[in-house]
């Protein structure tokens, strides 16, 4: 069910913000403020969150912490095969699974194939927010941006893969776990649109394109495990 559900839930959020695109507007402009700027002729931020230190390191804190948690996974990974503990282990396979889709997740679908060709400029590059760049909703296709673009953000792609990590906690702790990581998750995409470099569209989207990306790999872990132990 999760499977199907996330990708259905994908493509209604797609249609809804494209053809609202005030929702997107409506959000950037809660963190957007151009009263400093208009006061003076040096370069500034129009989104003041992003100019915060404190709230900077916050932000490259979370930047790094997937893929670090990657690594580990990784070399816990190495250490169960080393004791012996192969894909006959749940744990394992889990730990496998979330892997393999913080690769094909924010490393391929996010940064290798949307963020470079989907061509829309991030909030802060939009002349509705004091950038030189037009608009454009999510979905929209156009060669304003040519790389690195606003859809979808690779940062929340991170963050919510994190989430694949509760199962690999006690029964017990799994659900405060599962609330915990997720507050991660929210506060790195919520960063991200705080500081405009992505829209509120780009950031639900982007998460959920790697959440998709896991729960299909997981599937796919216990069928092929399942097919190998018959």
């Amino acid at each position: 069910m999760v499977v199907a559900g996330l990708p259905v839930l994908w493509l209604t959020l797609l249609v809804l913000f494209h053809q609202t695109p005030q929702i997107d507007l409506a959000v950037s402009r809660w963190f957007h403020d151009a009263a400093d700027c208009a006061l003076t002729e040096r370069y500034c931020i129009e989104f003041p969150l992003a100019s915060d230190r404190l709230v900077g390191a916050i932000r490259e804190v979370l930047h790094y912490l997937p893929g670090l948690v990657a690594l580990l996974l990784l070399m816990s990974v190495g250490v169960d095969f080393f004791e012996e503990r192969n894909f006959s282990f749940g744990r394992t396979r889990l730990k496998c699974a979330v892997i393999a889709a913080f690769v094909l997740g924010p490393g391929l679908l996010v940064n290798g194939v949307l963020k470079n060709f989907s061509g829309r400029p991030r909030p802060r590059d939009v002349d509705l927010f004091g950038g030189h760049l037009p608009f454009a909703s999510a979905g929209e296709w156009t060669q304003h941006c040519l790389a690195n673009c606003s859809f979808v953000s690779g940062e929340a792609a991170g963050g919510f893969l994190l989430i694949g990590l509760a199962p690999l906690f006690p029964p017990d702790q799994r659900l405060r776990a599962a609330v915990a990581l997720s507050a991660v998750a929210f506060a790195t995409a919520g960063m991200r649109v705080a500081f405009g470099a992505h829209f509120l569209s780009d950031a639900l989207l982007g998460g959920l394109s790697t959440l998709m990306v896991f729960a299909l790999l997981a599937v796919l872990v216990e069928y092929w495990n399942g097919r190998i132990r018959r």
